[in-house]
């Protein structure tokens, strides 16, 4: 079981490596922390999060805080205003049922207030810049080791154009002391 688990993890690693594309086109949003202790911990806070939001970041925190035999359900909403207006919201369920942890997550972002501007001069109006995340996922404990997976489904709208996708998360997370 050890084996399969460690040879999971390293094609996990060497395919987010080898396939990571985040900040040469859109979806921008995707690279933005989404609370204080996300941003305080930069890219780390993706290996180590166990918050209910766990299945747009790392779909195996979902299970961190799994408690044999107990059935539950919590959430976490948070809210943001960045720089330009920007506002960021997030929220996120997971809930509990045997073995498994179940989550959910929703992003929604909006920048208002961009000038159109197609000849130099004063501005010709304004649009606002929108970004919108669901995910869902689930994980399992095994021993120390979490392992979780989820799905998500993208969408952004900047002036008159729109983008739309899918993309799925896998993550393990190792907890070599019990929490």
């Amino acid at each position: 079981m050890k084996s399969i688990l460690l040879a999971f993890a390293a094609i996990l690693l060497i395919t987010s490596q080898a396939y990571s594309q985040a900040g040469d086109a859109g979806f921008q949003i995707l690279r933005l922390g989404y609370s204080a202790r996300d941003l305080s911990l930069s890219a780390a806070g993706d290996a180590v999060t166990k918050e209910p939001v766990a299945s747009y970041l790392n779909p195996a925190g979902l299970a961190r805080d799994y408690r044999r035999g107990r059935v539950g359900l919590d959430g976490m909403l948070t809210h943001r205003t960045y720089i330009a207006g920007t506002m960021i919201d997030m929220f996120g369920t997971r809930f509990q049922a045997g073995s498994m942890s179940f989550g959910t997550s929703l992003l929604l972002s909006s920048v208002p207030d961009i000038e159109v501007r197609t000849v130099p001069g004063a501005a010709q109006g304004t649009f606002a810049a929108k970004d919108f995340a669901f995910a869902a996922g689930m994980a399992r404990r095994f021993g120390s080791v979490d392992v979780g997976i989820s799905a998500m489904y993208l969408y952004e709208k900047l002036f008159v154009y729109e983008s739309s996708g899918y993309a799925f998360n896998a993550g393990v997370q190792f907890s070599p002391v019990k929490d």
